[in-house]
Formats: structure tokens, sequence, C-alpha cells
């Protein structure tokens, strides 16, 4: 347990649901149960705050804007998530003195605050690219030297080594990351699955950005199916806004394809009973939540990669392979050689992977040991508000304003 003096304040308005979302409200409600001050900025109907509510739980909550932004008290600690290590002090005045804790969660959050970050996403190898850098090259520095200091003081972590690898690549870092993994519940499993092995699964949203590895995979049970008499079945977990063309397919193929609809995570055991699903494909998240009820957990390529890994056969790993906490197949594994085709994975399956999965979740993702950890960084962090100011990343340049000009055109509210 840990109470201490601080307010413990948290800035994610999100109001949709998703995997970070869900992560810093369960941060939120574990610091409330210990019996700490919790306060939560933005809007009542972001998903944060309608978590705690739901839960009857005691915390302080405030609405900010750019013109009402949120003052800080000397015992204010932020948590927040890296990719608003630019915006946050727009809605926040804080105190040189305030300590800020950033994780980062997302393998762009850095790099969607230069000026030309689209670019920079695209490919790094392009003559190009080093002039748009070359412009930007004061910020750049300005922004390496706020990630080493960052580290130095405890105050920015890393999610995965993927999430690490892109900074370290781009910014020229030169030091070991902190990692805080992904938490998930882990509970004792008592499950009666079938021997026969026919059935596995897919879970992730049906969005445009992640229905082209879903759709990897569906080529890949089509050609399985193809050449193999064992017919395997694919039960699709999921909803969103590219379900449309995922039933497309499903239909020419009704027998193989099965679209489930979204599932409750306290029902998700008993669906993977009744139908003995015994492999799970997924990334994220979802990679968790299969291998923390002892399904074989298989990784997919990070939905970022999916140009990339459309003509390869090799694409899939099985999440107890990975190093540092990588929840995705990214190019780096492909280079590794490390990866397997898919009917390397239902060849290979037995068992023991599904063994495998659940001891490699429950020893790296277990949400008691990763909140642990937690705490032991939070209680060890110095990072300030004044060592970010003194870096001077906080006054953005010409091509940063535009940028920022033209999301609010687009009403993109915060960032």
């Amino acid at each position: 347990m840990m109470v201490t003096d601080y307010n413990y304040t948290f800035f994610y308005p999100s109001k949709a649901v998703g995997g970070a979302q869900i992560l810093f409200s369960r941060i939120a409600e574990m610091l409330i149960h210990e019996g700490n001050r919790v306060t939560i900025l933005g809007p009542s109907s972001s998903y944060i705050n309608l978590y705690l509510s739901e839960r009857g739980l005691h915390y302080d909550s405030y609405e900010v804007s750019t013109t009402s932004p949120y003052h800080t008290n000397e015992d204010s600690f932020f948590i927040l998530s890296l990719s608003y290590i630019l915006l946050f002090h727009k809605y926040i005045k804080p105190d040189s003195n305030v300590k800020l804790f950033f994780w980062d969660l997302h393998p762009y959050a850095v790099l969607e605050n230069l000026s030309f970050s689209k670019f920079y996403k695209l490919t790094d190898r392009n003559i190009w690219i080093n002039v748009l850098k070359l412009i930007e090259r004061s910020f750049i520095v300005k922004m390496s030297t706020l990630l080493e200091r960052g580290h130095q003081k405890g105050g920015i972590h890393f999610m995965c080594y993927r999430n690490f690898k892109i900074n370290k690549d781009f910014f020229s870092l030169d030091f070991e990351p902190s990692y805080i993994p992904l938490p998930i519940e882990v509970a004792p499993i008592a499950t009666a699955f079938k021997s026969n092995f026919r059935d596995i699964c897919w879970m992730s949203r049906l969005d445009n950005d992640k229905t082209p590895i879903l759709q990897l995979l569906m080529e890949d049970v089509i050609e399985y199916n193809n050449h193999y008499n064992e017919k395997l079945r694919l039960h699709i977990i999921g909803d969103g806004n590219d379900r449309v063309s995922i039933e497309t397919i499903a239909k020419k193929y009704d027998s193989i394809f099965i679209l489930v609809g979204t599932i409750k995570n306290d029902c998700l055991l008993s669906f993977f009973v009744k139908e003995n699903i015994l492999l799970g494909f997924g990334m994220g998240t979802s990679s968790l939540e299969f291998a923390s009820r002892g399904i074989a957990s298989v990784l997919v390529p990070s939905s970022t990669e999916s140009i990339f890994y459309k003509n390869k056969v090799r694409r899939y790993m099985y999440l107890k392979d990975v190093k540092g906490y990588d929840v995705a197949v990214e190019k780096f594994h492909y280079e590794e050689g490390i990866l397997l085709a898919f009917p390397n994975i239902i060849d290979t399956f037995s068992s023991n992977k599904m063994n495998e999965s659940l001891h490699y979740v429950s020893s790296a993702h277990h949400k008691d040991k990763v909140f642990h950890l937690l705490r032991n960084k939070i209680n060890n962090n110095t990072l300030t508000f004044g060592d970010i100011y003194s870096t001077g990343v906080l006054k953005i340049n010409f091509f940063q304003k535009l940028k920022e000009i033209v999301k609010k055109i687009n009403g993109k509210k915060y960032g």
C-alpha cells in the first residue's frame, strides 16, 4: 500500500474506450483504494470520470480548457501519457516544483509533437526526411534533452521495447529504458477445454487501423483450409467502423469466419470454454486477455506495419517469446528472423503453449506486480515542471503552430 501527501492528478480527457483510458482509470482506482487523494481533469463525460463515478469512488474533478486552466497546488503529482508532454501545460498551470510522471503508451507519443511527424512515421531513410529533420533540428535537440533528463530523474517510462526503440532511433537516445508494462488481471483458472483443436480466435477493434491485419489473418486461415484436411474456424470478437468490410469477406466463407461482436471482460472465459478456443490472435491488451485466461496467445503485426507484412509469410510469434514487453509483431522482429508462418503456429500448437502463455503473462504483466513496480517508480520520481521548462521545449516553432491550427480546423480539441 502507498499512502502519500500527494494529490495524484490525471489528465486524459478522452471519451473513447481504449487501452490507455482503461489503464489510467485502473491506476486512479488503485490509488483511491489505498487512501490517496486523486483529481481528474477533463470533461465529466470522459472515460476515466465515468469509470470512477460508476464505482462510487471519492475523487475531485475539474473541467479544464485553454481559457480556464487548472492551477496546481504544491502537493500536486501528475500522472500523464507521454503523448501529452507538450499539450498538458495549455490546460494546466503548474508550479515549477510540481512533479510530473510520464508513461509512454504509444510508439509515436513523442514523435507526434514534431512539425513533420506524418512524414517521419512513413520512413526514416529518405533524403527529404533528413531535410525536414534539419529544419526543426533545434526542437529535436531540445526534445532529446528532455527525454534524457526525464529518464535520469525517473519521470519517463516506456510500456515496451518498440515504443522506446522508435524514440531511441529518432532522438539518438543513450540510455537503457525504464519499463512499466501493461498490467492485466490474472485469476486462477479451472477450465474444461476439450482436447480437439479446431477453433481459433481474433480479438480487437474492427476499426480501419486494425482490420488490415485481421484480413491478413483471414487470408492465412483460408489458405490453410485449402491445403489441410483439418479445417479451422476463426471467431472474430470486436466491433468498429470497418466491420462491414470484414462481414463482406465472412459472408463468402460463412462456415469459416464467425463474427461474434463485443464480449464483456467477465464473459470472455465462458465464451472460450463454450467454443473450445485454445489459440488466440491479437495485439495490445487483447493478447494479454487471451493469455490471462490460459489461452495460447499469438501476436499479430502491429497496425502500423500492415503494408510491410502484407506479402510476408512469416508474420506471427507467440506472446511468450517477446522481449521488452512488446505486444505486437514489429518490423524489427522480422529482421531478427524469429517469426513463424501461420501453418507453423498451428502445427506446433500444444497444451504446453497455453501453460507457457499463462506463465508469461503472470510473471511479466500481472496487475499486482505491475502496480507494485509503478508505486516504486512514483516514489523515486524527481522530475518537475521546472526541469521540462528549462529545456526550452515548450516554446513551439512556426511549423508546430501551423500544425495546431490545422488540428483546430479539423475539430481535434485535445492535441
